[in-house]
């Protein structure tokens, strides 16, 4: 399937904010997945171009002077495959598997989520695929997606213990109950085709994916109860939010921010001939 995806990011702050340093995590890359055909960023200046730790393709943008509004859009064309959510084994100069046993500041541990996985999981299956199955299925089960019960900084205990939240919420549940089974796990951010044509939506999507042995890293989105499909873009990966977002940065001054987010993805009827593309595997 070749998906269109137009993702525009507008900050405007109701000062002037004295120079400003963002890191987009933006630009998708080919993988078992997916091919990129054209990927395209529009900022403000031109961005410095980079790979994190984690294999992300990450563009530097700087700012300097007064600064009253920020627009970000990322556009382009990614054509997609149908690998029942297997993304198979990282590349050799990939971190290892049992790296991403480690929480970060949204998924470390706590009282809610040992009650959540002693609900879900009273005896675990001796295969790791079924346990991870039987998590995703779980997790939907008692944790519905129900939008404004959490914010952008609810950590993974504190969406146990409200009872609900939203794909980001789902996604930090998950890394948090697999890696407590000692099973590698990381949040993935990217992009879903929810309909013939999805139009506006609000906020790009977020899903895991953990780690099986002889199958390597396979892709769980507990807000919709599937394996990632053909209808999913996917852009980044990390420990959870904090490194795995699409925008993050510094400003100076500006005083109150006023964010607001655009993403649509719709299908194309034919293939195109690949153009620029910036978005190629280091």
């Amino acid at each position: 399937m070749l998906l269109e995806i137009t993702h525009t990011t507008h900050y405007r702050f109701d000062g002037q904010a004295h120079g400003a340093t963002q890191y987009l995590r933006m630009t998708p890359t080919n993988s078992a997945s997916q091919r990129v055909h054209d990927w395209r960023l529009s900022t403000p200046e031109p961005t410095h171009p980079w790979w994190d730790g984690h294999g992300n393709r990450v563009d530097s943008l700087t700012l300097h002077g007064k600064v009253r509004e920020i627009e970000l859009v990322a556009r382009g064309l990614v054509e997609t495959f149908e690998n029942a959510g297997v993304m198979g084994e990282d590349g050799p100069a990939a971190l290892p598997p049992d790296y991403w046993l480690r929480s970060g500041p949204y998924t470390g541990w706590g009282e809610d989520l040992r009650r959540l996985l002693a609900d879900i999981l009273p005896e675990r299956p001796p295969q790791r695929l079924d346990v991870l199955h039987q998590l995703m299925r779980g997790l939907i089960d008692r944790i519905p997606y129900r939008a404004g019960m959490t914010e952008v900084g609810t950590t993974a205990n504190e969406a146990a213990a409200i009872g609900a939240g939203v794909c980001q919420d789902h996604a930090h549940l998950f890394c948090a109950l697999a890696r407590a089974l000692n099973i590698p796990a990381r949040y993935v951010s990217g992009y879903l085709l929810s309909g013939p044509i999805s139009g506006p939506q609000d906020v790009s999507h977020a899903w895991a994916e953990a780690y099986v042995p002889k199958i390597g890293w396979v892709g769980f989105d507990p807000s919709n109860g599937i394996c990632p499909t053909e209808h999913y873009v996917r852009v980044a990966v990390g420990i959870d939010y904090a490194d795995g977002c699409p925008v993050r940065g510094v400003r100076s001054g500006g005083g109150r921010e006023d964010l607001s987010v655009s993403v649509s993805v719709a299908p194309m009827a034919s293939a195109v001939t690949p153009s620029y593309n910036p978005a190629q595997q280091q």
